[in-house]
């Protein structure tokens, strides 16, 4: 397993490390900005050998970066954000069915808003799909691509509520609103979505609900948000920010902060 931290590791801004299934750890690599610093989303792993991760803040305008490294833990910055194409990458980047790498970034693009980018397999980032406050903003996880070919996310602000939204994404579309979150249906989902085994997109929200602690919900085709839990902050949690994760079994599983 690898994984990043976004803080420590010599520098104090984060490190790589791996993990075997014995539970034995080591460090990779420290950040020290140049590649980036600030590492806490996921790492993907590629069939070209490489990891590849995303760095909040660092690089060459310290506004972030996509990284890549080695298993062995050499790394190296892919790409710079510079505010027109991004700004604090705080997603994992996904692979999408066009065979380049899918990300958002929580602010900067077109509107400062936050961006939807792509990249090639040279680093070449491209924005296809900036927000814009109307539409959501600050989009914090990474996207999922459907099984209709678009991408689906989520931003943790903005929307016509200024809760955040579900948003949709159709390459070469723009940025359409799923769902508008309120205090009724959730607010502020921090996680990425996820296709359950019945084929319909589930997701967390960090606040909202009947309690305020934050809700589990159910996107059902084309629009219908279904709340299936709402947190007590007692007995069964409060403040879910991590993605759910579909085992085996059928269930979802998840955490709350």
């Amino acid at each position: 397993f690898y994984g990043a931290t976004r803080q420590r590791g010599g520098w104090d801004a984060g490190a790589l490390f791996r993990l075997t299934a014995r539970g034995s750890l080591r460090r990779l690599y420290g950040f020290d900005g140049v590649a980036g610093q600030l590492a806490s989303a996921a790492i993907l792993g590629e069939g070209d050998g490489w990891l590849y991760g995303t760095a909040e803040s660092g690089g060459a305008y310290g506004l972030g970066t996509v990284f890549r490294t080695t298993r062995g833990g050499r790394v190296e910055p892919v790409h710079s954000f510079a505010r027109p194409d991004g700004e604090d990458p705080k997603s994992a980047l996904v692979r999408g069915s066009d065979g380049q790498l899918y990300g958002t970034t929580c602010w900067g693009g077109p509107s400062n808003a936050g961006a939807l980018y792509r990249m090639d397999d040279r680093g070449t980032v491209t924005v296809v799909g900036g927000f814009d406050y109307e539409t959501g903003a600050c989009p914090s996880a990474a996207v999922l691509q459907g099984d209709d070919d678009a991408f689906y996310g989520t931003t943790s602000h903005g929307g016509p509520r200024g809760s955040g939204t579900i948003f949709r994404f159709e390459p070469p579309g723009q940025i359409t609103v799923v769902h508008a979150f309120s205090s009724t249906t959730g607010a502020y989902p921090l996680a990425a979505l996820v296709k359950g085994a019945d084929g319909f997109l589930y997701g967390t929200t960090y606040s909202g609900g009947a309690h305020d602690f934050g809700t589990v919900f159910r996107l059902e085709p084309p629009r219908t948000l279904r709340v299936l839990h709402s947190f007590d902050g007692g007995a069964t949690g409060g403040y879910p920010a991590g993605p759910l994760f579909l085992a085996s079994d059928g269930f979802l599983y998840g955490t709350t902060s």
